[in-house]
Parts: structure tokens; C-alpha cells; sequence
């Protein structure tokens, strides 16, 4: 099956590299070039492990804090 990598955004030409090592690394069931916990933050099934879609999350801003 073939794999994509985007949405890299700015810094995709510094990350690109070390992602696709992350994901070979995975395929091949071979040692993960980085920390476990740097790796599972980077999974791309991470946003449905939290029970939310990233849309859906909502930051505290100035704008949606309850008024003091």
C-alpha cells in the first residue's frame, strides 16, 4: 500500500526526513529512530485515540474563556 506524508506545514523540508524514518521504522517493525512518546504523538491515528477530532478541540483563547 502506498503511504503519503503531508501537511508539514513550515518546517516540512527539516521533519520530512525524520518522519519518513518514524514511519519505515513502523513498517518494518524494526527500533524507532526517536523516543516512543516523541513517536506516538506523531501518529496519525492519534486524533481518534483522544475521542476527538482536531476541529472539535477547543484552546482556551480570549475569545471562548468564560468572563472573570
Amino acid at each position: 500500500a502506498p503511504w503519503v506524508l503531508t501537511g508539514l506545514g513550515s518546517r516540512g523540508l527539516t521533519v520530512a526526513v525524520l518522519c519518513g524514518e518514524i514511519a519505515a521504522a513502523w513498517l518494518h517493525d524494526e527500533p524507532l529512530p526517536v523516543e516512543r512518546s516523541l513517536a506516538r504523538a506523531l501518529r496519525a491515528a492519534r486524533w481518534g485515540a483522544a475521542g476527538a477530532r482536531p476541529e472539535k478541540r477547543v484552546h482556551p483563547t480570549k475569545h471562548n474563556l468564560p468572563p472573570p
